[in-house]
């Protein structure tokens, strides 16, 4: 069973956005709310298609204006060597076919049978190198699509959005790479522009230097250095610094670790993890893993992990001490799609693969030492969602595209590749197992999809979830609920966490309110009550010939919600 079949169905001809959580209720409006914390207003951010000055993209080749003359194979040789490389020669005169008189035919004849044996061993050696590295040959632009944090960054209005960890100051990236920087103590917004400023894969704040961003193009490293009690609206020269040597481009990922030690590179056509000196603008570190490339990186909480995906069919897990690692490959068919830590400890690692959609975990119990990550060496199931579609014809679920976790690890949020109009909104609960509680599905307004979910971990009236829509528009969704009174649903007692490290609570009541901000109804979604359901005696949580993460729960009612009355 999908665990979004205790989830709310959705309302197909909608034209509101959500708005916000309060208390498990999610609330629909037609206009974004101001957000204020601690009297400080929230940036407006709309990106506008028209506003955006594209670069100037075209198939054609000077060479397309020119008139071939007649050369002679050699020339022809030496020409296609020099402008496009040894290959395309090759097969240059594998195809020749002006054959002039018969005894340059039988010399013809003789090179291209020799450059056909070449090109064969070529094919044979770039098939057992793409075997190796499957993302060898692929452009950049595919690349950028396939590992981008972006839903659509080829298209897209917005490429990448970052909240500085310490502040109300975030960067947004457009589709043409201009990077525009909004706060709450200035009106005016920066601009951030270069011309090795393309491409743009991800950008991260300095944990410890409150006007450094680094900005992770294909083929550099952007170091910008914002101040914000500047009234210029462009930094000058001497606020960029670059470095382009010595890592293989195109680079996908790039992140600060919290603490601001290490700043980590990755790209998915080199098995190096490049670790940077931004003072010296050089590469500090290297660490290789031979027969394997990396794709993504996802810190834990307290800087003493190192997450990433690669392009074999497992996670790889670095402690930061001696650079060890330690691979998890159980139930894995493709590459990893997208991980996220608990916080604050990052005790618990979630992550999901490219073609299966279920939520995944590694626990971590205790801090890694030299050589020696941790966790249990066992991907646990902890959400199956599976597609489903609702008796309104909403279809939502299917493969994972983004998974993010608050601050405090009480909201979970997951969007998707397949149907991807909608987002899932989870209450979790971490004490000696984690409980998943679902809340609702937040959504935009007809047709809009959403690019780039993150949280902003600063905002202090719960959690505010930020969504960059298709349409340009960023919004901010308060999460609004009382952490005290966000409690599991077993009153007595605890489940063992060596026998149940998951168990999903159903919802007792789960509905969206019609209020809006302004005190009048706008409109009422159907109430969708699910009964609180016990456990099957097949998959007892008290078992511990059955150590299981994720607990399935049947149709039957179960009155008494305690923890003894489980068993």
């Amino acid at each position: 069973m999908s665990s979004l079949d205790t989830l709310p169905a959705p309302d197909p001809t909608r034209g509101y956005r959500t708005l916000r959580e309060h208390n498990e209720y999610l609330e629909d409006g037609d206009a974004d709310c101001l957000v204020i914390d601690e009297a400080q207003i929230y940036p407006t951010i709309q990106v506008k298609n028209g506003d955006i000055i594209k670069p100037t993209v075209t198939n054609e080749k000077v060479d397309n204006i020119f008139i071939t003359r007649d050369e002679t194979l050699r020339k022809r040789f030496v020409r296609c060597l020099r402008v496009n490389g040894l290959i395309p020669s090759l097969e240059m005169i594998r195809d020749y076919d002006n054959y002039v008189n018969i005894e340059n035919s039988r010399l013809i004849r003789f090179n291209q049978i020799i450059a056909g044996f070449i090109l064969h061993l070529w094919q044979l050696l770039l098939n057992f190198y793409v075997f190796i590295y499957p993302f060898a040959l692929h452009s950049n632009e595919e690349l950028g699509q396939e590992f981008s944090k972006s839903m659509d960054w080829k298209k897209g209005l917005i490429r990448t959005f970052e909240w500085h960890p310490e502040g109300l100051k975030c960067a947004v990236c457009h589709i043409n790479d201009c990077i525009y920087i909004y706060s709450a103590n200035t009106s005016l917004i920066a601009l951030l522009k270069h011309i090795n400023q393309s491409k743009v894969m991800a950008m991260s704040w300095s944990p410890t230097r409150e006007e450094i961003l680094v900005v992770c193009c294909q083929s550099a490293i952007i170091i910008w250095t914002v101040d914000s009690n500047s009234q210029q609206l462009r930094p000058k020269s001497e606020s960029i610094r670059i470095i382009n040597k010595g890592f293989k481009s195109p680079l996908t990922d790039l992140s600060f670790d919290p603490s601001g030690q290490f700043l980590v590179a990755c790209s998915p056509q080199s098995s190096m993890l490049y670790i940077i000196d931004i003072d010296k603008l050089s590469i500090d570190k290297t660490i290789r893993r031979f027969g394997v490339c990396f794709t993504r990186l996802f810190w834990s909480p307290d800087g003493n992990r190192l997450m990433t995906s690669t392009t074999g069919h497992y996670i790889c897990v670095f402690e930061t001490k001696n650079w060890s690692s330690a691979k998890w490959s159980e139930n894995f068919s493709d590459i990893c799609q997208t991980a996220c830590w608990s916080r604050p400890n990052g005790r618990i690692l979630l992550f999901t693969s490219r073609d299966n959609p279920t939520v995944f975990a590694i626990p971590f119990y205790d801090s890694p030492q030299p050589n020696d990550v941790g966790g249990t060496r066992k991907c646990l199931e902890v959400l199956d969602l599976s597609e489903r579609q609702f008796p309104n014809g909403v279809k939502v679920g299917g493969n994972i595209h983004q998974m993010i976790w608050d601050k405090n690890s009480e909201r979970l949020a997951i969007s998707f590749k397949d149907n991807n109009e909608y987002i899932a909104l989870y209450k979790t609960v971490i004490r000696s197992n984690l409980e998943v509680t679902p809340i609702g599905f937040i959504h935009g307004v007809s047709t809009e999809i959403p690019l780039v979910l993150t949280f902003h971990n600063t905002f202090r009236s719960g959690s505010l979830l930020t969504i960059c829509w298709n349409s340009g528009v960023v919004s901010y969704i308060p999460l609004q609920f009382d952490s005290k009174a966000n409690k599991s649903m077993y009153t007595k007692g605890t489940p063992r966490p060596l026998t149940s490290f998951c168990v999903t609570s159903p919802n007792v009541s789960i509905q969206s309110h019609g209020t809006s901000f302004r005190g009048t109804p706008f409109r009422m979604s159907t109430t969708f009550n699910s009964p609180v359901n016990h456990l099957n005696p097949n998959d007892s949580v008290l078992s511990p010939k059955r150590p299981l993460l994720f607990t399935q729960l049947a149709n039957n009612s179960l009155h008494d919600t305690s923890y003894n009355s489980l068993q």
